[in-house]
């Protein structure tokens, strides 16, 4: 079994969002156990069988073989920004909130290639376009021909005209994925 292992010290999630990543009971988490070592919160993220996005695109960037990246990775990347603003309603049901999960491209994982976001319990304290542009801009300073930046960009201008929602957000990315199938 494939374990990501990362620690907590200084924001410790509430005992009862604990309860809930040990319980495994929230679909929108990501398989965890963890143990407590002199105030330190230890948790071990089981990946086996998870998408992992980051290392999916260092495959396949070193091989230069995939002609999305040579197209950029818009469609690709707006459907795991989809992904991860659908699992937020599935938090929020356990008073798990964006501010509580982790937006970093290391974190992010899926069950499957296509499958539902699984999302690390590890405060970042960002809303949620903020994670959703933190993680694209992350993603257009590792691979600049991702074209994510431009996403990031996107996303932040039509939130500052609307302040979307998470349902708007869901809809303007769908919308803009359409566009770019067509």
């Amino acid at each position: 079994m494939i374990h990501v292992r990362y620690s907590l010290s200084d924001h410790r999630p509430e005992s009862y969002k604990l309860e809930v990543l040990k319980r495994g009971c929230c679909p929108a988490l990501a398989e965890s156990s963890f143990c407590e070592d002199g105030g330190i919160l230890d948790i071990a993220v089981h990946a086996a069988g998870l998408f992992h996005v980051s290392t999916y695109l260092e495959t396949r960037c070193t091989g230069g073989t995939d002609h999305r990246l040579k197209e950029g990775m818009v469609p690709e990347v707006l459907r795991w920004l989809r992904r991860v603003t659908e699992a937020m309603d599935s938090l929020e049901e356990y008073l798990i909130f964006e501010e509580d999960v982790s937006f970093c491209l290391s974190d992010l994982y899926f069950a499957g290639e296509r499958g539902p976001a699984r999302l690390l319990l590890k405060p970042s304290g960002m809303k949620l376009i903020e994670g959703l542009s933190s993680l694209c801009a992350e993603i257009h300073q590792r691979y600049p021909e991702s074209n994510a930046d431009l996403i990031a960009r996107r996303l932040c201008e039509r939130n500052a005209a609307q302040l979307m929602d998470r349902s708007a957000l869901l809809s303007f990315l769908s919308a803009w994925a359409c566009e770019l199938r067509t």
